[in-house]
C-alpha cells in the first residue's frame, strides 16, 4: 500500500475558509482555543476577526489563567469586547494581557480580584473603552488614584456604560459603627456616561465600615445619563451609594430617564425627595421601570404610569396594592409593554373596594384580560405566586388562567403557579381525579395539605389530543413559540431567600387546587419544541417523574432545567426518572436540583 493511499482522508480539507468560518461561529471561545491546536489552517481561521472580536469566558470554569492568556495573546489587537465576569479564579497575569488589547471597546471584569492601583493602570492603557464593568476593592483608594492619573481620567471621559461593584466586606462586631464619607464621585469623570449600574453583594449580616455619599461638583458632566439601576441585593454600601448618586443626578433640570431599576426601595422615602419627584414627572420617555417590593398604587403621585406611553418593561412584583383597576390603567395607556412581572401580586384579580356575597373581595378578571388583549406586544409575563383558580372564571367565558393567556399567541416566557392549571376547584373534603382518591385538609383560605390515599402511576401514554385538552395544553397549542416556562408553587420561597429566611418556610403548605394537578396535566410541555428553560418548583403532583423523561425527549432545545421540592412525600421517586431524562437532554447546559422539601401536616 502506497503512503498516499494510507493517508487518512479529512473532508474538512476540501471546505473553503468561509464555510469553516460559519461552522466555527457556533463554537464557544473555549472550543476555539482547542480548535487552534488541530492544524495551522484551523488556527488561522479560528483567529479571524469576526470570530474573536467578541470574546467571552464567563461561566467557563475550564478557562484557567494560562489558557485565557494563551488565547488572548495572539488576537489582542482584534478583540473589541472581552467578558470575564465571574471568572474569579483568574490571576493578575490576565490583567497584564488585557492591558495590551488596545482596541477594546467593551470590558467586563465583575468579581475579578484586582487592586485599585492595577485597575487604574488598566484604564490608563485602554483608550477606546466605552462599556466597563469592574469590581472595586476600595472605592476611596480608587478615587484617590484616579484623581492622580490623567490618562485614566481620559479613558473614563469616553465611557458610556459603567457597572461598578464595591467589594466592601461587612464588619461583624457587637458595637458596629458606620462612617459616612462625602467625596467627589469617580463617575463624574465620565462626561459621555449614558448608563450607570451598581451591583451589590449578597451579605445578610454586618454593615460596611464606611459608606461613600457621592458628591457631584460638575453636574453637567452627567447630562447624557438616561439609565440607572441597582441590583436586588441586601448590600447597604451598594444601595446607599446608588441612591446617593440617583438623588444627585435628579437635580439635573432636563433629565429624562429611559430605564430606572431600583429594587427594595422604600416608596414613602422617595415621595419626600423633591428633585426625584420632579424628575419622575418627566416620565413620557421611560421604557424600563422596576419598582418591585414596594407598596405603591398604580397610578400614584410619583410614578404616573398612565403617562408612560413608551413603557416596555415593568416590574411591580411583591406589591399587594396592585389590583384589577391597576391592570386596566396599564392596558389603556402602556400599549408597548413587552414584559411585565406581577409575581406575588396577590390581589391583581380583585376589584376594590367591592366585596362579594361572602364578604370577601370581589373577583374581577377583566383587568388581566384587558392587559392580555390590549398590550399586543407582550411577550413575557410572570404571574407566579398568585392564586388564580378555575372558580375565578365563572361567567367569564374562560375556564382557567391558561385559557385566558392563550388569547396572546406570541408568548416567549410564562411563569405561573401550578394551582392555575387545575380545571376544577377542590372545594370538597374528598375529590376523585382520574381514578385517584385524594383527601384535602383545608388550612385557612386556599392553603391545604393533601395526603394521597392511593398513589397510582400517571398515564403518560396519552394521545396528543388528550394532552392538549388540559388547561396547560390549551396554552401549549395556542402559543408555539414559548421558550421559557416556570411553574412555581404559590407561597413557596427558596429556603435561603434573602427576604424570607424563617423556620416556617421549611413547612410549605401547597394550595389545594395545586394538589389536583399531576404529571398528566404537565405532560403537554413536551410539545413546546422551542423551549430552552424549564423550572418546576414546589409542584406537588410530580411523584413518579415520568413526565420529566417525556419532556426531555420532546424539548430538544432545552438548555436550562431547575427542579426543586417536587412531590408530596418521601414516597416520591422522581429522582430515578430524572436521571433517565438527563441523557436525553443533549443541549442541557445548566442543571439545578434541590432536595425534597417536607410538607407540613396539620
Amino acid at each position: 500500500m502506497s503512503s498516499t493511499s494510507a493517508e487518512v482522508y479529512n473532508p474538512f480539507d476540501k471546505l473553503p475558509d468561509d464555510i469553516l468560518l460559519k461552522i466555527f461561529h457556533d463554537l464557544t471561545d473555549f472550543d476555539l482555543s482547542a480548535i487552534r491546536k488541530v492544524n495551522k489552517r484551523f488556527e488561522s481561521v479560528a483567529k479571524d476577526r469576526e470570530l474573536v472580536k467578541n470574546v467571552s469566558f464567563t461561566g467557563c470554569y475550564q478557562a484557567s489563567t494560562s489558557l485565557t492568556v494563551n488565547y488572548l495573546q495572539p488576537i489582542k489587537s482584534r478583540i473589541e469586547s472581552l467578558n470575564l465576569n465571574y471568572c474569579y479564579w483568574l490571576s493578575s497575569q490576565c490583567c497584564d494581557t488585557i492591558a495590551r488589547c488596545a482596541n477594546l471597546v467593551s470590558l467586563h471584569l465583575l468579581h475579578i480580584s484586582m487592586s485599585a492601583k492595577r485597575l487604574v493602570a488598566l484604564l490608563a492603557s485602554l483608550k477606546k473603552l466605552e462599556r466597563v464593568s469592574v469590581t472595586v476593592k476600595n472605592v476611596r483608594e480608587f478615587q484617590t488614584l484616579l484623581d492622580k492619573n490623567p490618562e485614566a481620567q481620559e479613558t473614563m471621559r469616553g465611557v458610556k456604560v459603567l457597572t461598578i461593584q464595591v467589594k466592601n466586606q461587612p464588619v461583624h462586631a457587637q458595637m458596629m459603627t458606620m462612617h459616612f464619607l462625602a467625596v467627589t464621585s469617580f463617575f463624574e469623570y465620565c462626561h459621555s456616561l449614558e448608563e450607570f449600574h451598581v451591583q451589590g453583594l449578597f451579605c445578610t449580616k454586618g454593615i460596611p465600615p464606611y459608606v461613600v455619599n457621592p458628591q457631584i461638583k460638575k453636574l453637567q458632566n452627567l447630562k447624557n445619563i438616561h439609565t440607572m439601576s441597582v441590583s436586588d441585593a441586601i448590600d447597604p454600601f451598594a444601595r446607599m451609594f446608588f441612591f446617593g448618586a440617583l438623588l444627585e443626578v435628579c437635580r439635573l433640570p432636563e433629565l429624562q430617564f429611559r430605564t430606572l431599576l431600583q429594587p427594595l426601595v422604600v416608596h414613602e422615602h422617595l415621595q419626600r425627595k423633591g428633585d426625584f419627584v420632579a424628575c419622575m414627572k418627566r416620565i413620557e420617555h421611560l421604557e424600563n421601570l422596576d419598582i418591585s417590593q414596594t407598596n405603591a398604587t398604580i397610578p400614584n403621585e410619583v410614578y404616573q404610569l398612565e403617562r408612560a406611553v413608551h413603557l416596555q418593561y415593568l416590574n411591580v412584583a411583591d406589591n399587594s396594592l396592585i389590583d384589577s383597576q391597576s391592570l386596566h390603567t396599564l392596558a389603556d395607556n402602556c400599549h408597548h409593554l413587552i414584559s411585565i412581572n406581577l409575581r406575588d401580586c396577590h390581589h391583581l384579580h380583585f376589584k376594590r373596594p367591592e366585596v362579594d356575597e361572602t364578604g370577601h373581595e370581589a373577583v374581577d378578571m377583566s383587568g388581566l384580560q384587558s392587559l392580555v388583549v390590549n398590550c399586543t406586544a407582550l411577550r413575557h409575563i410572570n404571574l407566579s405566586g398568585v392564586h388564580i383558580h378555575s372558580k375565578d372564571f365563572t361567567n367569564t367565558g374562560y375556564t382557567s388562567l391558561c385559557h385566558l393567556l392563550a388569547l396572546n399567541t406570541e408568548w416567549r416566557s410564562i411563569s405561573i403557579s401550578p394551582c392555575c392549571l387545575s380545571s376544577k376547584s377542590t372545594d370538597s373534603d374528598h375529590t376523585i381525579k382520574k381514578g385517584k382518591r385524594t383527601k384535602i385538609t383545608h388550612v385557612g383560605g386556599s392553603i391545604a395539605k393533601r395526603a394521597r390515599l392511593g398513589l397510582q402511576a400517571p398515564d403518560l401514554n396519552m394521545s396528543g389530543e388528550q394532552e392538549l385538552s388540559t388547561e396547560l395544553g390549551k396554552l401549549v397549542s395556542a402559543c408555539p413559540h414559548v421558550e421559557q416556562l416556570e411553574l412555581i408553587g404559590a407561597g413557596f420561597r427558596p429556603a435561603f431567600s434573602k427576604r424570607y429566611i424563617s423556620e416556617e418556610m421549611k413547612h410549605f403548605r401547597p394550595c389545594s387546587d395545586a394538589t389536583s394537578v399531576d404529571e398528566e396535566d404537565i405532560l403537554c410541555v413536551r410539545h413546546w419544541k422551542k423551549l430552552r428553560y424549564l423550572q418546576l418548583s414546589a409542584v406537588p403532583g410530580i411523584n413518579s417523574g415520568g413526565c420529566l423523561v417525556a419532556i426531555a425527549r420532546g424539548c430538544l432545545r432545552l438548555e436550562r432545567l431547575l427542579v426543586a421540592h417536587l412531590g408530596l412525600s418521601p414516597m416520591s421517586s422522581y429522582q430515578d426518572k430524572l436521571l433517565l431524562a438527563l441523557p436525553l437532554a443533549h443541549n442541557l447546559k445548566d442543571l439545578r436540583c434541590r432536595r425534597w422539601l417536607s410538607f407540613s401536616c396539620t
